[in-house]
């Protein structure tokens, strides 16, 4: 093997040409392919960190300074420190030698997170952009709203992100009560719904109605604590022959709802129609912005 002579470059006299880069190439290639030589006197020894400086020193003895590749467990197979095995899935390495010693049960690695806290009133400390689950019970809960602070706004600054409304149910199927144009609780009262926090909320009606001897239309609303029902609330539902059962559902925007306050369901016949039947009632609820 010729001794590589090195080419002293020369800007704009050395050509940059296919002799002086193939030359290079040629020296890359072999070494390349060309054995670090042995270093006299240090067989059977290995590099090792001492004082700050790399030195030649002895192996400890079965190879317990690395790690060994042993593949699948085996009660009998003897491990010396270093040896690597897997065992139920797991990798695991020897940090002693042993004979028979099972590999312990892996502690599992769980991600650092903290759960949005689950609670009935809304913290009395908030921070901006703090997220809570509100609820109305711990164990046996009827909503569960995703809120988010926003600290910007004027009032009500708990937003709602999303979540299970509230929804409260009569599904009994029961005639009418009063005169037409007039609201009145029926024989069957409700539903009720209690505003669990101030603020602005979705508030929606839905009923089956069915007509008995003509067309017939009948109306759901609610009063709001001591304020009547009013059609501007009112889910309506107009069957045209007897025996007809229709469906209807209303939402509306109510803002400044207070805390404690009862929405009590209200019906009423519609004018000029014969009466009918109301049955699967309900108030459906969740927050637009809460907190007052």
């Amino acid at each position: 093997m010729s001794t590589y002579v090195p080419t002293d470059w020369v800007d704009g006299t050395t050509p940059l040409d296919e002799a002086h880069l193939d030359k290079i190439e040629q020296e890359l290639v072999l070494l390349d392919g060309r054995k670090v030589p042995a270093v006299a006197g240090q067989d059977g020894k290995w590099l090792t960190v001492a004082g700050g400086a790399m030195v030649w020193a002895a192996a400890p003895a079965g190879g317990g300074g690395g790690l060994d590749w042993e593949g699948a467990y085996g009660a009998a197979t003897p491990y010396v420190k270093g040896d690597v095995v897997t065992y139920g899935g797991v990798v695991y390495g020897a940090v002693n030698d042993s004979t028979g010693q099972t590999p312990p049960p892996a502690t599992p690695v769980y991600p650092n997170f903290t759960p949005l806290p689950l609670l009935t009133a809304l913290p009395s400390s908030p921070f901006d952009g703090q997220q809570i689950i509100l609820t109305d019970s711990l164990t046996a809960p009827t909503f569960t709203w995703l809120l988010r602070y926003v600290a910007a706004k004027a009032s009500n600054k708990w937003v709602f992100i999303g979540g299970a409304p509230a929804v409260t149910e009569v599904l009994t199927s029961e005639a009418l009560a009063g005169s037409a144009n007039t609201y009145n609780a029926p024989p069957t009262a409700g539903p009720n719904w209690t505003i669990p926090v101030s603020g602005d909320y979705l508030v929606a009606t839905s009923h089956h109605f069915t007509a008995v001897s003509g067309a017939g239309k009948g109306y759901m609303s609610y009063d709001i604590g001591a304020t009547g029902a009013v059609d501007a609330d009112a889910s309506s539902a107009f069957s045209s022959s007897p025996g007809d059962t229709m469906m209807t559902y209303r939402e509306r925007r109510k803002t400044g709802l207070v805390a404690g306050t009862v929405l009590t369901a209200k019906y009423k016949q519609g004018g000029n129609n014969t009466g009918g039947t109301i049955s699967t009632r309900a108030i459906i609820a969740r927050p637009i912005a809460v907190g007052g």
